[in-house]
């Protein structure tokens, strides 16, 4: 029985290596739904806010694997929350806004440790970071959104101290509010959106309160609200309105002349609409409205480049929550008799395509604002299971046939078929080896950790029914079974 299963599924690991299925992460709260928010990579470490259900939403760490997936610190005590984020690298050091719940939002510092978690930059004349949003690092300082009573919401520069904290310029004079945000580096400068007496526009700055300017004006006559700032080469695409075409995606090279709609998509004062510029193999891909509804679109930032993915098989639905990630452009979308659900393509229409989860809950991205790529995870959160509600996912890289001997060691493992605890036994006893478990397209499903043992007993219970291959060791000294569960 267990040779003929290996058989089966060694031939199924070798014609499906591409494939990717979403796998669980980590079940954060148990009782239904984990509320992420946040999500984002430093360095190969995922960080995010998230409600275990107990501790309330607090900053949460994962590796990729479930028990790398873990608390790091309770900032507001019991059940609320300290709503942890934006986080941002600066300075070698990861800081994030949370609110312990008696001084207001500061700004935290973390090691990824409990006892390296704490207020970590004193920011000086901001006490409380409620709109201290939109952190972004440029040559060696910090800029962000602060606020105050004197100034409102304007841009703020800190080195990381007190003193080296300072307005960096007043846009909004008095105490209107400039709302910097986009913060995006191009070609040398920090470059965002903000509004002074005259509306909304494209803004950029040197570091310099006199190097700190309005760009180009689109719209004398008021807002262009320039949006969703991204780098093509020596391009800056984002979003504008100029009163007549109504949202369309436009350029610049950072000079006024340089400054142009890219193309008026959809012809009239209503627009496009287009969000979500990713860089993927050249050209930025993006959302825009056509008659048909939300479409995938792609630019190389001339007008003649622009143009809709032809449409696949199944036609991609309001697309959105971009990313490239290992070779591939991966986003959520809904489709005919489908909700919102993982896409992948790779910049053709016969490439693009949903990665459906059989059984699943019928548009289990319908929450999911953003998709991030992570070492060699792309992680996002999912209510792929109704009764788990919101959960962390992810998909991993298809492992390599390299990874698998060519030579057979088997695992005793047992009861096979299984519906509950597996117990397997290791006859040469590899030491310090780990253990995983893959399915049957060799995307790893859990990391039990490492073991020295010569006995184990594994719950694999809450899996789904399926074949998966359970692996101890790497290399020429991986042993390995087929496992069926039931």
């Amino acid at each position: 029985m267990q040779r003929s299963l290996l058989s089966l599924s060694s031939a199924t690991l070798v014609t499906a290596l591409g494939a990717q299925v979403p796998t669980l992460i980590r079940t954060i709260n148990p009782g239904g739904g984990a509320s992420i928010e946040q999500l984002t990579c430093v360095g190969n470490t995922a960080w995010m806010g998230a409600n275990d259900g107990t501790h309330g939403k607090e900053p949460w760490r994962s590796d990729g694997t479930s028990a790398g997936t873990q608390l790091v610190l309770d900032i507001a005590p019991g059940s609320a929350n300290s709503s942890p984020g934006p986080f941002v690298a600066f300075n070698g050091t990861l800081y994030f806004g949370a609110d312990n719940g008696v001084d207001g939002e500061q700004l935290f510092s973390s090691d990824g440790t409990a006892a390296g978690t704490q207020v970590g930059l004193d920011l000086g004349q901001i006490p409380d970071l409620n709109y201290g949003y939109y952190f972004t690092e440029y040559n060696g300082r910090l800029y962000f959104q602060g606020h105050t009573d004197a100034h409102g919401r304007e841009l703020w520069v800190t080195d990381g101290t007190p003193a080296g904290t300072v307005l960096l310029k007043d846009i909004a004079e008095g105490t209107g509010n400039g709302d910097p945000g986009d913060f995006t580096i191009f070609d040398g400068r920090l470059f965002f959106s903000a509004k002074d007496a005259n509306g909304e526009e494209l803004w950029a700055t040197d570091g310099t309160a006199a190097g700190t300017q309005l760009v180009v004006d689109m719209r004398p006559t008021g807002s262009s609200s320039p949006t969703d700032l991204a780098v093509l080469g020596d391009q800056l695409i984002f979003t504008a309105n100029d009163g007549v075409a109504g949202p369309e995606p436009w350029a610049s090279d950072g000079t006024p002349e340089g400054t142009y709609m890219v193309k008026d998509i959809e012809v009239g004062d209503f627009g496009s609409n287009p969000a979500g510029y990713t860089a993927y193999n050249g050209r930025v891909w993006f959302s825009a409205l056509t008659p048909d509804g939300y479409r995938l679109w792609s630019s190389d930032g001339t007008e003649g480049g622009t143009v809709q993915l032809p449409n696949p098989t199944l036609v991609p639905n309001l697309p959105d929550a971009f990313v490239a990630h290992n070779g591939y452009l991966y986003f959520k979308a809904g489709s005919a008799g489908m909700g919102q659900q993982l896409w992948r393509s790779d910049g053709t229409a016969s490439g693009t395509a949903p990665l459906l989860l059989p059984g699943a809950a019928t548009s289990p991205l319908s929450a999911t604002f953003e998709l991030v790529g992570c070492g060699n995870m792309l992680l996002f959160r999912a209510t792929y299971d109704e009764t788990l509600g919101q959960q962390l996912y992810g998909i991993d890289a298809p492992v390599s046939t390299a990874e698998w001997p060519t030579d057979e060691l088997h695992l005793n493992a047992y009861p096979n078929p299984t519906n509950g605890p597996l117990r397997c036994a290791i006859p040469t006893g590899p030491q310090d080896a780990p253990v995983r478990l893959f399915d049957a397209t060799g995307a790893l499903v859990r990391d039990f950790g490492r073991t020295s043992n010569t006995m184990l007993q594994l719950d694999i219970t809450d899996l789904r029914s399926g074949f998966y291959v359970l692996a101890i060791g790497t290399g020429a000294a991986m042993h390995r079974a087929v496992v069926v569960k039931e």
